[in-house]
């Protein structure tokens, strides 16, 4: 995970993330930091 200012970026290492699972970690992300105003769900295969 990247935090710069109010960008978050988090990198999965997944073959594939469904959409379910990327606002799972979205949500996740804003309840922590609150202040985040981009959060970006990025992933890749391992």
């Amino acid at each position: 995970m990247r935090i710069q200012e109010d960008h978050v970026l988090v990198n999965v290492s997944a073959e594939v993330v469904s959409p379910e699972r990327a606002n799972d970690i979205i949500y996740a992300v804003k309840k922590e930091y609150p202040e985040a105003a981009k959060v970006q769900v990025d992933y890749s295969a391992y």
